[in-house]
């Protein structure tokens, strides 16, 4: 009988050992790692990895802000290698970051241009021509503005245009002068502020209402700037008689394009007056937008015939 029960004994425990294993086995399975996937992005931390750096300035060159109309970064956004969300990105902006850019066939994007020829895309509605933005963040260094500088070499006349003998130094002229300037200086500003505000036509229809009230909120501050700058100019030209040719040149320059730009406020104001509520403003939003620019031109003309008169 003892060769039996050994027998048995080992027989039990043999089936008890199997067992444990099978229930290890059983444990084990649900716990088992994932074979891992190349090429797989495990989880959203990974894929920051993969996204590049913020960088606040671009690469440009003369050619690429040549070639390109500058706006600024509305919010942190990409640029991308395609027009296309799913493209690879080339480079991640702050808000406030300075681009030059061009149109393409697809308004919802436009080219960013960069130094050497190359080029990158950024949605349209991600960025604004408004320089206000830039100088909101400190940005004004990129823009110099006009600082009145005496010519010694400009000829001068006694009024009449004809004598090239130099006057006595006229001091009030001088200051006059500046006191455009900083007028102008105001009026530029606000011009950045219109175009802005403009551009909040290309966005959608249901928005236009509210973009009406603000345009015609810019361009009522443009008239008032542009009555203060035109104030200035009377001043100045209480001091003709001891005008050099060149500064008088400038000077009636720079009262014609005040001339135009006025007309183009007038001529802005009676469009926003034909936008009822309830229609189609596509038409009077197109003309609107060539007396923006109509303004604009005037007020770079103005400009550049105040830092002849400097």
């Amino acid at each position: 009988m003892k060769p039996v029960a050994i027998g048995i004994a080992v027989c039990l425990v043999a089936f008890q050992i199997g067992c444990a294993r099978r229930t290890d086995v059983a444990v084990a399975e649900p716990n088992a790692v994932a074979p891992i996937q190349i090429g797989v992005i495990q989880s959203d931390a990974g894929a920051e990895f993969l996204r590049p750096p913020l960088v606040s300035n671009l690469p440009t060159d003369a050619e690429s802000r040549r070639l390109g109309k500058k706006v600024y970064s509305k919010v942190p956004t990409s640029l991308f290698r395609n027009p296309r969300l799913n493209a690879s990105e080339t480079y991640r902006i702050p808000a406030g970051t300075a681009l030059w850019v061009s149109p393409t066939q697809n308004p919802d994007w436009m080219r960013v241009r960069l130094a050497r020829g190359g080029s990158a895309f950024v949605r349209t509605d991600a960025t604004s021509a408004a320089l206000a933005l830039a100088n909101a963040r400190g940005s004004m260094a990129d823009r110099p503005r006009l600082s009145p500088l005496q010519r010694a070499t400009d000829e001068a006349d006694a009024g009449d245009g004809r004598s090239t003998s130099a006057p006595s130094a006229n001091p009030e002229l001088n200051d006059a002068i500046e006191d455009a300037v900083r007028a102008f200086d105001t009026v530029s500003q606000q011009m950045d502020r219109l175009s802005a505000e403009y551009a909040g036509f290309q966005g959608d229809p249901s928005d236009w209402p509210q973009t009406k009230d603000g345009f015609a909120a810019q361009l009522n501050q443009m008239a008032t700037d542009m009555q203060a700058f035109g104030q200035a100019l009377n001043e100045v030209s209480e001091h003709s008689s001891r005008m050099s040719s060149n500064v008088r040149s400038a000077f009636q320059a720079a009262v014609a394009q005040a001339s135009v730009a006025n007309d183009a406020i007038r001529s802005a104001r009676t469009l926003l007056d034909q936008m009822g509520v309830g229609e189609d403003w596509s038409a009077e939003i197109q003309s609107l937008g060539e007396r923006v620019t109509e303004l604009g031109s005037a007020v770079n003309s103005i400009e550049a015939s105040l830092e002849r008169m400097g």
